[in-house]
């Protein structure tokens, strides 16, 4: 074999296969991505559009803040919905929206949420919980497990009957105690439904129900790993545990 001719046979290969693959699989024009979203968003939003690819050839995604899309590389098939990959049973999250929904979460705060389990635990999760919500009572009886697992769980109080209900209110007061408090009344509150006698004017719910519609919340519970993906609703520890191990 000639060794002489080999190096320029393997630079001609290598560059048609980059060749044939960006042909088969070229990026769509954001421009013409922009003009179909133009007046569903503002500029600023547009102008901050992303566009990666996905698992699936000639599929891409498009991020607008925490909203997103999928379309064809000729810009001509629009899919509005969710991408699920079935072998790893998580839905596909752009790391940018997961970045968003980490930066909504610390800006509502971790001292306006209930955290069960140490800070330290290298697993933990976010959680809209609701002490009239069923699975949430159900996922709540089994906290101990969780935490037993090394997972912390840090609930968010989100009221499904808006944050000028009854039981907005009745979580609302669950803040006006001190945070070494508060567990115990919560607890009391979705075990028992022993309503907190302590009161006070505070905005909790409202600022819960502000991140429940930024970042599509869909009913309760609704868990959110660490690094921003939401993994479902209600789960057994053993679910969560091994659903938190496909998110690392």
């Amino acid at each position: 074999m000639n060794h002489n001719l080999l190096a320029p046979l393997l630079t001609m290969l290598l560059f048609y296969t980059h060749l044939s693959y960006s042909e088969v699989n070229p990026l769509p024009d954001i421009k013409k991505i922009k003009t179909i979203f133009e007046g569903m968003y503002s500029k600023n939003d547009l102008d901050g559009i992303i566009v990666s690819k996905t698992p699936v050839t000639k599929l891409f995604e498009v991020t607008i803040g925490t909203q997103q899309f999928y379309i064809d590389s000729t810009s001509r098939y629009l899919i509005v919905g969710e991408m699920y990959d079935l072998e790893k049973k998580t839905k596909l999250i752009s790391k940018q929206i997961q970045k968003s929904v980490i930066q909504k979460l610390s800006s509502f705060g971790f001292e306006n949420m209930l955290q069960y389990g140490p800070p330290e635990n290298k697993q933990r999760v976010f959680i809209f919980t609701d002490y009239t919500c069923g699975y949430c009572k159900k996922f709540h009886k089994q906290i101990s497990s969780v935490v037993a697992l090394g997972i912390t769980v840090n609930y968010i109080l989100f009221s499904r009957e808006g944050a000028n209900s009854n039981s907005a209110q009745h979580m609302s007061n669950i803040l006006c105690v001190t945070k070494s408090e508060r567990n115990v009344i919560f607890d009391n509150l979705i075990n028992n439904n022993t309503i907190p006698v302590i009161s006070c004017k505070n905005d909790f719910l409202l600022k819960s129900e502000t991140l429940g519609r930024e970042i599509q919340l869909s009913g309760t519970p609704m868990i959110i790993t660490g690094n921003g993906s939401v993994i479902g609703g209600f789960l057994t520890p053993e679910e969560l545990k091994d659903r938190l191990k496909l998110e690392n």
